[in-house]
């Protein structure tokens, strides 16, 4: 806040700044997204700063969102309305959906689509859905945490999932991290995804998975991400 900005971070915004940029939408999921993608932010910090909530449950609803229903009835409206604010908020066309559902899921989506476009689906960028264009814009507006706010390097990480990254532009990616002093690899994440992170120590990630809890990287999986381009 000492920049004097109105959005100088992700997350953080001055409240009149962002009322006088329509506030928040009227969504039950992606708000998040939907609103950084519309206000911005200046800078971007790739560092650790909290410990997320492990959803535990259904496939699509964690067990801490059964507050916000009740009975069958009630599952299957927030299941419908999540499904619609998910193409809203993250503002999906219909390529989107071939690209993110597989094919058991896109009966589902394209119906889902039709419904969300009549209600108003928010996209901002003519080539990119906001998570993506969150993602280019959390790159282009990078800083090194160390030198900036003496963040310790054992929790500056640097984590997005490759084929978001692939989208984007990997070599792009790639002098980005390198040009705040991340070294990036390709890792595997634990669920057997693999996604790009940006350190400046492999040791990082065991300090990581240790404070979250989760075990996100695999840090023997790891290969410097120019290494694992050219196989």
């Amino acid at each position: 806040m000492a920049t004097g900005s109105p959005r100088p971070l992700l997350y953080l915004y001055n409240r009149e700044y962002l009322l006088s940029r329509g506030g928040w939408r009227d969504l039950n999921y992606a708000e998040d997204n939907e609103l950084w993608a519309r206000v911005g932010f200046d800078y971007y910090f790739p560092i650790v700063f909290g410990m997320p909530i492990k959803i535990v449950g259904t496939v699509l609803l964690g067990r801490e969102a059964s507050r916000y229903f009740q009975g069958i009835t009630g599952f299957a409206k927030r299941t419908l309305r999540i499904s619609l604010d998910s193409i809203r908020g993250f503002g999906l066309k219909p390529i989107d959906l071939v690209k993110l559902y597989d094919k058991s899921r896109l009966a589902l989506a394209f119906p889902a689509y039709i419904i969300a476009s009549l209600q108003g689906v928010y996209r901002y960028d003519e080539f990119l859905n906001n998570y993506e264009l969150n993602f280019y814009n959390s790159l282009k507006k990078l800083k090194d945490p160390v030198k900036e706010i003496k963040a310790d390097e054992r929790y500056v990480v640097f984590a997005k999932p490759y084929k978001l990254a692939y989208h984007i532009g990997v070599s792009w990616i790639d002098r980005r991290l390198t040009a705040i002093g991340l070294r990036p690899y390709k890792c595997r994440q634990m669920d057997r995804e693999e996604s790009i992170v940006g350190v400046r120590s492999l040791n990082a990630l065991e300090a990581i998975n240790d404070y979250l809890h989760f075990n996100l990287f695999e840090a023997q999986s790891c290969r410097p991400l120019e290494a694992s381009e050219e196989r």
